[in-house]
């Protein structure tokens, strides 16, 4: 008999069959239906990943400054996480994000070579 095991970890999911061993059927990406209504579905999609990391540094007090908790990436990572958008996509949505007063763009690296940007909500996009 074969019994077959689904489990979600880290936004992926795995199915484990005793005869086949594990493997991943891939990453899962979520989104909030009425944000991509009105904001586009990449824009809901990026929204969604914001939201979590900047949670994520405000429940770990880290990076906060100028009043907001930040996150950072780059165009490039973002693509790395989101496949089917190229960098140029994810700029462009991340500046659209930013024209509609969604997101404000800081620059917080330690480095002043270092370009990554870093993000956090504007006063609007807080109230999402």
């Amino acid at each position: 008999m074969n019994i077959v095991t689904a489990f979600a970890s880290r936004s992926r999911t795995a199915i484990h069959s005793e005869s086949e061993g594990f493997f991943i059927l891939g990453m899962e990406h979520q989104f909030n239906v009425e944000l991509a209504k009105k904001y586009g579905i990449e824009e809901a999609i990026l929204i969604h990943n914001l939201y979590f990391w900047i949670n994520k540094n405000a429940a770990n007090g880290r990076h906060f400054y100028d009043g907001r908790v930040w996150t950072y990436n780059s165009t490039r990572s973002f693509a790395e996480l989101f496949p089917y958008m190229t960098p140029s996509k994810i700029a462009r949505v991340l500046r659209s994000l930013e024209e509609q007063d969604i997101i404000v763009k800081g620059n917080y690296n330690k480095s002043k070579l270092d370009r990554t940007c870093w993000y956090a909500f504007s006063d609007e996009g807080i109230l999402l």
